[in-house]
């Protein structure tokens, strides 16, 4: 008997798995943060003094045209949106909610990767622990039976812990490091939605670089006002730049000279990134002065990406793809990693199960994304079809050998396949009907072996020959099959 496949290839990354939850401290909870819901968004921040010198906390948000409902208004293609952020202290209590209406605009139509940037900037303090971002989309209301009342909102949402460092009278201190996208000096007079300090800023909200960004471009600004540099005219300050991965080993290091003659100064820094492999990584940089009496130093996270396909799918698809071979604990250990470590991860993942190692195709990995293709194509029901009874099974085990179908079947029919085949499998998920009464529709599908399945166990191994039986029944009449029984103990899903 062989060795399960997917045995071995859990268990080449389960150790993977293991020592990134144990190699860094737990950061699921911070930023950058993804909304959930009726729109997913990504979402990061950054924390400047203001002109005050209060603390100000900067938000920047990325949304997909996709995400929103467009609508032909003139000669302009617009959508409006509401940003809301919510402050809540540490008793878990919402102290101050903030919001911010925008039109976006589009050229014509909006295309699939089109994206928006929106950035507020509030006044922030202490108390705040945690903060909960929402966006409203003005024009969408949510569907169903649920809503035609309420004419509620689509909306999605997003809860990260924050946290607030003011700068310290007497003190060398400097702002958080804010990742960007792209930074330039802005040459024109007057401001633009990411001018700051003269130059244009882009933000990158999911600090996700490497395929389509192969340089790494941060902002930071110093607030110096110790006694050393408020009595000289200029002060020479030494900036080391770091890239740690996940060992905490340093994958590379920049040293620059700065000198200053104001006490609150800007740095840009663009670091290049594309020999790092994909994963996730710390950016530390440390700001000293010349007599090495004045230190401060900020870190913070991002990932590098390097497939395609990673940069294209969603965080949910991501994660509902990987719910198709990935058991219960494995799951949870997967959705609290960043976007770089799940990549890392299902690269380790798909290796192993390569059947040419050494060539360019890996033929296991491309069967699996043409089922997920036509599962998501031929079974979507309110939800992507790779999800569903149907999706899930098809995904697993390939195209069946035989499909027996009843639509609106006769009771007898109903009866007979109900009867016959439901005592031999798992405990049924939905409520059988009387013998007599059921006139469900039905699909049945047969695997006179074991289909072809993609992640074999090692009870499959144990039973090649005894092929597999599948009940979908049609349970509300609305074409939305389920699986009602099976011959196959191991098809059970969370």
């Amino acid at each position: 008997m062989r060795t399960s496949v997917l045995g071995k290839a859990l268990l080449a990354v389960g150790m993977f798995l293991t020592f990134c939850a144990a190699a860094l401290p737990s950061s699921a909870a911070g930023f950058p943060a993804v909304g959930k819901g009726d729109i997913e968004f990504q979402v990061d921040c950054a924390s400047f003094r203001g002109p005050n010198g209060a603390v100000e906390e900067e938000f920047y948000v990325k949304v997909l045209s996709e995400q929103l409902n467009f609508e032909r208004r003139g000669k302009k293609t617009e959508a409006h949106v509401l940003l809301a952020i919510t402050f809540i202290n540490e008793l878990g209590d919402a102290y101050e909610t903030r919001s911010r209406e925008f039109t976006l605009n589009v050229e014509d139509k909006p295309a699939r990767d089109d994206s928006h940037l929106l950035m507020v900037r509030y006044p922030i303090t202490s108390a705040a622990k945690r903060v909960l971002i929402k966006l409203e989309d003005l024009r969408a209301r949510k569907r169903g039976i649920l809503y035609v009342f309420t004419k509620e909102r689509k909306k999605g949402m997003a809860e990260a812990d924050i946290e607030v460092s003011a700068p310290l009278p007497g003190t060398l201190s400097m702002s958080d490091i804010q990742f960007a996208w792209s930074i330039s000096s802005r040459e024109s007079e007057g401001s633009g939605s990411f001018t700051k300090s003269g130059f244009d800023v882009i933000p990158n909200p999911s600090r996700v670089y490497g395929l389509r960004r192969g340089a790494l471009s941060i902002y930071f600004e110093i607030y110096d006002q110790t006694e050393f540099a408020l009595t000289r005219d200029r002060v020479l300050y030494e900036i080391v730049t770091s890239l740690l991965n996940l060992d905490r080993e340093v994958a590379f290091s920049d040293t620059q000279m700065v000198a200053s003659s104001s006490d609150d100064w800007v740095q840009t820094t663009a670091l290049d990134i594309s020999k790092l492999p994909a994963g996730r990584y710390w950016l530390r940089t440390e700001v000293s002065q010349e007599d090495g009496q004045g230190r401060i130093l900020r870190q913070r996270e991002f990932s590098v990406l390097w497939y395609e396909a990673s940069w294209r799918k969603s965080d949910q698809d991501v994660l509902d793809e990987a719910s198709l071979f990935l058991d219960n604990e494995r799951f949870r250990a997967f959705k609290r990693m960043k976007s770089g470590e799940r990549e890392r991860f299902l690269l380790e993942f798909w290796n192993s199960l390569d059947p040419t190692p050494g060539t360019a195709r890996n033929e296991v990995r491309e069967e699996f994304d043409r089922r997920v293709a036509y599962a998501n194509a031929h079974f979507s029901f309110f939800r992507k079809g790779m999800l569903s009874d149907r999706g899930r099974i098809y995904v697993r085990y390939g195209e069946p050998d035989l499909v027996e179908r009843q639509a609106a079947p006769t009771s007898l029919d109903a009866a007979d396949i109900l009867n016959d085949r439901l005592t031999q499998g798992i405990e049924p998920k939905v409520s059988q009907r009387l013998v007599g009464n059921d006139k469900r529709s039905y699909e049945v599908w047969i695997y006179n072996m074991r289909g072809t399945p993609l992640f074999e166990t090692e009870d499959q191994m144990m039973t090649p020959t005894l092929g597999k039986e599948f009940v979908f029944v049609d349970d509300t009449g609305v074409g939305n099959y389920v699986l009602e029984s099976s011959s196959d103990r191991s098809s059970k899903y969370r």
